[in-house]
């Protein structure tokens, strides 16, 4: 693994929105579209203005993540401003770290994709 990675997007998504597919697909792989990686999801935590969850980018052909690490949806202080997803991890020695990084700015919006438009169970009536 290399040194530490970080990258961040902003979100036009909701934190109770992402939680529940953070929930929803806990403990599971996730297909990103367009993409030829997958994505293993951890366990998310929620506190006062952010989600919290662990997670590890996969090639379709490889057993070891690509990249890993924490991922965070803060929300902004201000109701207006959109939320910004944060990784900080750690990605393979064998990627530079500015493609490391560029993959895991990639990862971000592909996250923020899913969440966005996948349809989910959020309450039940």
């Amino acid at each position: 693994m290399t040194n530490g990675i970080r990258a961040e997007r902003a979100a036009l998504i909701g934190l109770p929105r992402a939680y529940v597919w953070f929930s929803h697909h806990r403990g599971a792989t996730v297909e990103l579209p367009g993409k030829s990686h997958h994505l293993t999801i951890g366990f998310p935590l929620t506190a006062a203005r952010a989600v919290i969850c662990a997670i590890a980018l996969h090639e379709q052909d490889d057993g070891a993540p690509v990249i890993s690490g924490c991922l965070r949806l803060l929300a902004s202080p201000r109701d207006a401003e959109p939320a910004r997803l944060v990784f900080t991890g750690r990605a393979q020695a064998r990627l530079a770290r500015q493609d490391a990084e560029s993959l895991a700015g990639e990862t971000l919006v592909s996250i923020a994709d899913c969440i966005l438009f996948e349809e989910l169970l959020e309450s039940v009536a």
